[in-house]
């Protein structure tokens, strides 16, 4: 019975299990199944119907699993997947931009958590701003107890 998975590929052992791609990217089999359901990535399937994940399957994971890790939506993610035929340069662009924004995003979230902190801070009487770790980068805090 032939099916998608043989060739000089499967021969070469270039195919991977959902097994190993999630060991290799720290992603739950449920998480790898979800991002197919959406769209994400199109693993080959075996003789038996198990997903089979080549060299470009892995890629586009390896980059959702960044991508994630980095706070970004599925949405996000596809938007930066759909740069694919245009290049690496233009799909790196653009997880670069979504990035930024990320940072961005969460840096004002930290603001305004300092800006808390700060107010209820005042209001209980305690001067948390002298408290603040001076190694830790800007707009994040450590608070002493």
């Amino acid at each position: 019975m032939a099916s998608h998975a043989q060739g000089p590929e499967r021969a070469l052992g270039f195919l991977c299990s959902i097994g190993a791609v999630s060991t290799s990217f720290r992603l739950t089999p449920r998480s790898i199944r979800y991002y197919e359901e959406c769209g994400l990535i199109a693993p080959v399937r075996d003789g038996r119907n198990r997903r089979m994940f080549d060299q470009r399957a892995r890629a586009r994971l390896q980059l959702i699993a960044t991508l994630r890790r980095s706070g970004l939506s599925i949405q996000e993610i596809e938007q930066v997947l759909r740069r694919e035929g245009e290049g690496r340069d233009a799909q790196v662009a653009v997880a670069l931009e979504k990035l930024a924004d990320q940072r961005a995003a969460l840096e004002a979230i930290c603001e305004n958590i300092d800006a808390a902190i700060a107010q209820l801070g005042a209001h209980a009487g305690i001067d948390f701003a002298a408290q603040r770790d001076p190694g830790l980068r800007p707009g994040f805090s450590s608070l002493r107890r």
